[in-house]
Parts: C-alpha cells; sequence; structure tokens
C-alpha cells in the first residue's frame, strides 16, 4: 500500500519499536518510489545503538528535515548494519501494519543511495512510524 503525503511538509525523524533486550543498531531513511518499491535515498540518520526493549527515534540528518511534497508516495526503512537487510514500508506516517517489504540481497554497512534490487519478501514484525510536520 502507498503512503501518499497528503500535504507538504518535512520529515524530522522515523520511529520503530524493538524487541531485543540487547544492544541493537540502527539507521532509518526515507525512500522515493520507484513503481511500487523504494528508490533513491532522500535522507537518512546516524546509527543509533539501542540499550534495551523499546521505542527508538532515528532522526534524519543527511540532509535533515527532507521535504515531503502533496500527493507523493515515500517508502521509510529501517537497517540494522551488523546484520545487514533492509526493511522498507508504505507506513501511514503515525499507523503501522502496511506492506512492508524486505530486500535480503545487499549486505551493507549503511542504507544504500540506491534501493538494490534482488530478492525481495513481503512482512515484517517492525513497525516503523515518521514525524511528519506539515
Amino acid at each position: 500500500m502507498f503512503y501518499t503525503a497528503p500535504s507538504n511538509g518535512t520529515l524530522r525523524d522515523i520511529q520503530t519499536t524493538t524487541s531485543q533486550n540487547n544492544p541493537i543498531i540502527l539507521q532509518g531513511g526515507i525512500y522515493s518510489d520507484n513503481s511500487g518499491q523504494p528508490g533513491n535515498l532522500l535522507g537518512s540518520s546516524g546509527s543509533v545503538t539501542t540499550a534495551a526493549a523499546g521505542s527508538v527515534t532515528l532522526y534524519i540528518t543527511n540532509p535533515p528535515n527532507v521535504s515531503l511534497v502533496s500527493g507523493t508516495a515515500y517508502w521509510l526503512a529501517i537497517n540494522n548494519p551488523a546484520s545487514p537487510s533492509y526493511t522498507a514500508g508504505y507506513e501511514a506516517m503515525g499507523t503501522s501494519g502496511e506492506s512492508p517489504v524486505m530486500n535480503s540481497s545487499c549486505n551493507c554497512s549503511v542504507l544504500p543511495s540506491t534501493w538494490p534490487s534482488g530478492s525481495y519478501f513481503t512482512g515484517s514484525s517492525l513497525p516503523i512510524y515518521a514525524d511528519y510536520c506539515e
């Protein structure tokens, strides 16, 4: 399912929840749409190490405050560089559970500038949210 920005605004951060009780490293990003798959990386966070299970906020810093355009579809992404695989999903910002996809074909330590082609599968237990401001 596509997330289409209802109005012009900016994306400040991406949030997720982890059930890991051990430290885990996460990165967040936002991608353009490429015919129903993630396309080009528009912005990303640095790496954040969590201490325990719970909510994680990944501030978009590269570049900060990504501009979103009304009527345009986007993908939110989460990466664990210690165990590289990518999770991206069209997520209505502020809700979760809408058709995420995973890519397991690229073992990279950062989110790639263009989403890699390769094997995809749907489904993820990782909710993705965003702080979107008009």
